[in-house]
This record gives C-alpha cells, sequence and structure tokens, in this order.
C-alpha cells in the first residue's frame, strides 16, 4: 500500500517536473526569433513582479530583451529665409543717366544751306531753298567710276505760302541712255532695254527684241482745265449755287473718266459725312501733302461747298485739286501750299494728311 502511494507520489511530481520544464522552455525565447517574429511589432506583455520562481525575473528566467532603436537622427529644419532686402528706391533728386545715340554721319544730319542753291550740273540738296516757282533742274551726267549713266530732275516748289525749295523728285543710276531728250518713234539701237526718264516727266523705253528699235516715250497726262463759269479771283465761301454745281460737274469730270462707275448719292453717316469711298492725292509731299476724294456726286459736292468759309481763291482751289489728279503730285501749277494756309480752306474738298474726310451737315 505504501509503494503504491510512493509510486503514485512519484508520478505526480515527475508530470509537475515536466509541466514546469514545458512552461519555462515556451516562456524564454531566443531574442533574435524575438525580434523576427510576427509579434515584434506590439510592446511585450508586462512581466509582473513577484511571480513564482523566486528572484525579480522570476524562477531564474534571463531578462527579456528588448530589441535595439536604430540610432537616428530627426531631420535638420528647413534652411531659414532670409527677410526680403528693400531695393534703393531713386529719390526726387535722382538723375536719371542717359547713354547718347551714336553720331550719324554729317552729310546725313546736315541741314540744307540757307541761302538759295542755284541749279547746276550736281543735284541741288532736297528741300534747300530756290528762288524762281516751277524752275527745273534736270541732268544726265556719266559716273567716272562706273561708266554707267546718272540722272537727277528737281523743281522750285512752294513748301508754303512764303518758302520755295528744291523738291528733288527723280534721282537715278545705273542706266545707259543717250543724255539728249528722245522723242517717241526714234531709233535706240544700242540702248536696247534702256529706260530713260527725260524732264519734266517723260519715259522712254527701248524694246528688247528687233533689228530696228524705236524708242516708246509717254508723258504725264495733263489734268482737266477748270471751268470757265467760276471767276478764279473769287472766294471759295462767296460762291453761289450756280457757280458750286458749275466747279462740281468739273469736278467729277475730272476725277472720273469717262466709261467708268460714278460715286453714289448716298445718306450722310451719322456723324454728318459723305461715306468714306478712299482718298487721291499725296500725302507727304512738298508742295502738295493732302488728299481729296476720287470723286463726288455733285449735289453731295455742291452741299459740302455751301458749308465752307474757305477764304482761299477759287484758283488756289484748282491749283491744288489739279495737283492731285492721277496721283501725279504735280503742282498744277502752284499745289496746295497757299491753299491749305488760307483760314477754314483745308478740310474743303482736299485736306491735309491721309485722310479727305467731306463733311455734309453743320
Amino acid at each position: 500500500m505504501r509503494m503504491e502511494r510512493f509510486a503514485s507520489r512519484v508520478v505526480f511530481v515527475s508530470i509537475g517536473i515536466w509541466l514546469l520544464a514545458a512552461c519555462t522552455s515556451a516562456r524564454v525565447q531566443d531574442p533574435d526569433q524575438q525580434q523576427s517574429g510576427a509579434s515584434s511589432d506590439a510592446d511585450p506583455p508586462p512581466v509582473a513582479s513577484g511571480a513564482a520562481g523566486g528572484g525579480p525575473t522570476g524562477n531564474g528566467d534571463r531578462p527579456r530583451e528588448t530589441p535595439a532603436t536604430p540610432n537616428t537622427k530627426p531631420p535638420p529644419p528647413p534652411p531659414s529665409t532670409p527677410p526680403p532686402v528693400d531695393e534703393p528706391k531713386p529719390t526726387p533728386d535722382a538723375a536719371v543717366i542717359v547713354e547718347p545715340l551714336p553720331q550719324m554721319d554729317a552729310a546725313v544730319i546736315d541741314p540744307p544751306p540757307e541761302e538759295p542753291v542755284a541749279c547746276s550740273d550736281e543735284a541741288p540738296p532736297h528741300r534747300s531753298k530756290c528762288v524762281t516757282e516751277g524752275e527745273l533742274c534736270a541732268r544726265w551726267s556719266t559716273d567716272e567710276a562706273t561708266g554707267y549713266d546718272r540722272y537727277f530732275a528737281c523743281q522750285c516748289r512752294a513748301e508754303t505760302s512764303t518758302s520755295l525749295v528744291w523738291d528733288c523728285y527723280e534721282n537715278s543710276s545705273g542706266s545707259v541712255c543717250p543724255h539728249e531728250t528722245q522723242n517717241g518713234g526714234d531709233p535706240c539701237f544700242g540702248y536696247k532695254s534702256s529706260v530713260c526718264t527725260y524732264p519734266p516727266q517723260k519715259r522712254c523705253e527701248c524694246p528688247l527684241v528687233g533689228d530696228d528699235p524705236r524708242w516708246s516715250c509717254e508723258e504725264a497726262e495733263t489734268p482737266l482745265l477748270p471751268t470757265t463759269a467760276v471767276d478764279p479771283e473769287k472766294l471759295v465761301r462767296d460762291l453761289g449755287d450756280e457757280e458750286r454745281t458749275a466747279w462740281c460737274e468739273w469736278f467729277l469730270e475730272a476725277t472720273v473718266p469717262p466709261g467708268f462707275p460714278l460715286p453714289p448719292e448716298v445718306p450722310p453717316t451719322s456723324s454728318g459725312y459723305y461715306p468714306d469711298r478712299g482718298c487721291t492725292g499725296c500725302a507727304g509731299g512738298v508742295a502738295v501733302d493732302g488728299m481729296m476724294p476720287p470723286g463726288l456726286p455733285v449735289s453731295v459736292c455742291v452741299t459740302h461747298l455751301a458749308l465752307s468759309t474757305c477764304e482761299a481763291k477759287v484758283a488756289e482751289l484748282n491749283d491744288c485739286t489739279r495737283s492731285m489728279l492721277g496721283g501725279t503730285c504735280w503742282p498744277q501749277p502752284r499745289g496746295c501750299a497757299r491753299y491749305f494756309e488760307a483760314p477754314g480752306c483745308a478740310g474743303t474738298i482736299a485736306s491735309r494728311g491721309a485722310q479727305c474726310p467731306i463733311r455734309l451737315v453743320e
């Protein structure tokens, strides 16, 4: 009986020792396995003090190791932006420095001579003073350096009512031309393909082919003379209805060649002007610096003249309009300078600059 009890106790103790060993082996693990395990990210459960087995860790177990934290430093703070620096502002007394423009060739910037320049074998400076209105100065000569011919043509014209200047309207070189004026039909053998100009506005051309070539010449057309039904000495503002009608009939005939469409009779615009149909003339010319309509219905022209306060003579209006006809810009005979300077005249039929408004409502 005692032996059976002893054996039972031995079995009980053996079972207890086996259970204790199993529990201890389950609690004590390799720290490397602890770090690589699935539960490595979680914090280990706390160990209660005074656990069975004696000592602070209980039952002689080795202390539980905590994975080491990498020795990393926090990122440095971003560099601070320096405070903006106010740029110095110019004071009212500060001087503005401007680089001087480069000097141009003296021959380009020299003004025309103060004294009148006489016509000679050399072209007078453009817009230099002259003496006799309408005088022509034109020459053919040979350039000794190149052997080619050169040509210039200038006319003395009224730039203002008190100033006469040379207007050099033609200047060419590189041609081979006879220096004497040629006529249409004259032989031109030896000058084939040449185009030659002669005063005042004559242009001759020699054909390129043929055994007996002949000059073909043309001159600028002479504008239609003004009507004799209007006294040229009368002021424009003083014209009567019949005189205005006669002048406007001449103007329509002079500006619109036979067979071309006549300008339409249409009501004025909301601003009181004849609708813009373009302009003709010579804006920027020396003596004919202006523009006018390329034609007006007689009724529109008469209404327009009736509103005018122009103090110029009809002769000056005739000169100005005839000088613009065909766009030749050739004074007939005196251009527009005197007409535009008379009170109330710029804007009556002809206008300064590049516009030509025709007022129909006061």
